[in-house]
């Protein structure tokens, strides 16, 4: 972690940081609510305003940096850390193990073994279908506050249907990998097959084009594997700076809490932060003393992260589902909008897309569920419809309807608690989904991640691991490829 030529001590340091920290939150806000540009291109810029931003920052404090971020950091946090380990040893270390049935499946007994007990080995292979199947579904939640178009208009536009051989096929092998080699093999087996889809389709555009007849639909249709998730691009900023804040944090104590209990002295923790977002935190125990422990704790300790990202999607789900129960309803507004009218139907070029319904027949509007009781209070052919761009008369087509798609948005009360209890909402609805992804991400066999160690402590075989490496280095970059042409 070098240091560059430094400005320190200066007296017009204080008012660079400050000036720099403004520009990034200025350059942000500019790429969220006013540009117009594709989204990988808005990505870009936020990115290298954030690195102007910090490159300042650096400069005139003398901090270390680290691929253009800079390091927050020292030894406050350590004797808290110290504390945490002392407080159950025994519960850290079982806490590690789960995460290795999470991240393993059956795989981590015999990978394992000397460590995993048959009943540890029974939770987390519950544990494991507890958070794909009753947890994740539920992550559209979180996607109404992160922007991926091309992501999000695959989950709003999914409907149900009849299970087909290919679907139950496909069911029963997502179960198995799960069941074989936990979220490891899992992330890594989606992400090839998502690449592999997208090749496929990229090769079958080229093919049309060679044929003289290009069918873009199959380009356009291409949706990325992997997306940007930027504070202030493709969800809230301070709600995500926040979240990130937390995943990256928690998981980075975890580490040191484990080096703790394994007796590894910790030298340092700080947090790295590009602009005025974190995007990473770090722990810096002895390494000799890391290296000579047997395998069994060095796995607890590289683990440990993991296991915490994945363990407190579980606990934000939880406490989300008792703020949106008993919480939420008494601090937020709901609001129905006119999203677009269907082509010769009566609505069609009368009301406009956007406006808000405020009544129907006569009845206030305030969900969609109100809309529909009072559509279906009075059989009128004849339909008034109240908005907030005007009051329209309409009447309804032969089967009784008027040609409108509607959406229903929620958003806080216009007041303080409103806004706070809002934005509790909103980062325990990003902090569920962002601690699951940023955990079986991280078990990727990528240099760097907490996986790529993992499997260095499992195999010496430099060829094998190689391999693992290039193939989710590769898949990572094919399903990047569609956000290129994305709008």
């Amino acid at each position: 972690m070098p240091k560059i030529k430094s400005l320190k001590g200066r007296p017009e340091s204080g008012i660079v940081t400050v000036l720099s920290l403004l520009f990034s939150v200025v350059a942000l806000y500019y790429l969220i609510a006013v540009s117009s540009l594709a989204p990988l291109a808005r990505g870009v810029l936020a990115i290298a305003a954030l690195l102007v931003s910090s490159r300042a920052i650096i400069i005139y404090n003398g901090l270390r940096q680290l691929f253009g971020a800079y390091l927050l950091g020292g030894k406050a946090g350590v004797n808290f850390v110290d504390a945490l380990s002392r407080w159950r040893p025994g519960f850290w270390t079982a806490f590690a193990d789960w995460g290795l049935v999470l991240s393993f499946g059956l795989a981590s007994y015999f990978l394992f073994k000397k460590q995993l007990s048959k009943m540890m080995l029974l939770f987390g292979l519950l544990s494991i279908f507890v958070i794909v199947y009753a947890v994740l579904p539920s992550s559209s939640i979180a996607f109404q506050f992160i922007n991926l178009p091309q992501i999000t208009s695959q989950i709003n536009s999914a409907a149900p249907h009849q299970p087909t051989l290919i679907s139950t096929v496909s069911m029963y092998l997502l179960n198995l990998l799960l069941l074989v080699g936990g979220f490891s093999l899992f992330i890594l087996a989606t992400l090839v097959y998502s690449a592999l889809s997208i090749i496929y389709g990229i090769l079958a555009f080229s093919q049309s084009v060679i044929n003289n007849a290009p069918n873009y639909g199959i380009i356009s249709s291409q949706v990325p594997g992997v997306a940007p998730i930027l504070p202030g691009i493709t969800m809230p900023l301070f709600a995500g700076i926040v979240t990130l804040a937390i995943i990256l944090i928690v998981h980075e104590f975890s580490h040191g809490i484990l080096a703790r209990v394994a007796k590894v002295k910790l030298k340092e923790i700080g947090l790295l932060v590009l602009g005025v977002i974190p995007i990473g935190a770090y722990v810096e125990p002895d390494e000799r003393a890391v290296k000579r422990l047997n395998k069994e704790k060095q796995s607890r300790i590289l683990i440990a992260g993991i296991s915490a990202n994945l363990g407190l999607s579980i606990l934000t789900f939880a406490l989300l589902v008792l703020v949106a129960t008993y919480l939420l309803p008494g601090f937020v507004t709901t609001k129905v909008f006119i999203t677009a009218t269907a082509p010769n139907s009566p609505a069609f070029n009368v009301i406009p897309a956007g406006a808000q319904v405020l009544a129907w027949n006569g009845h206030i509007v305030t969900n969609l569920t109100s809309l529909a009781a009072a559509a279906s209070s009075i059989p009128f052919t004849g339909v008034l419809v109240q908005t907030d761009k005007g009051n329209y008369s309409l009447i309804s087509n032969a089967t009784g309807k008027i040609g409108v798609s509607l959406s229903q948005t929620r958003g806080p009360i216009a007041t303080l608690s409103g806004s706070i209890v809002y934005f509790i909402y909103t980062v325990l609805s990003l902090s569920f989904l962002l601690n699951f992804l940023v955990g079986v991400v991280n078990l990727l066999p990528i240099p760097s991640f907490d996986g790529w160690q993992i499997y260095q402590l499992l195999t010496k075989n430099k060829k094998v691991l190689g391999t693992l490496a290039w193939l989710a280095v590769l898949s990572i970059l094919a399903n990047v490829l569609p956000w290129i042409w994305a709008h």
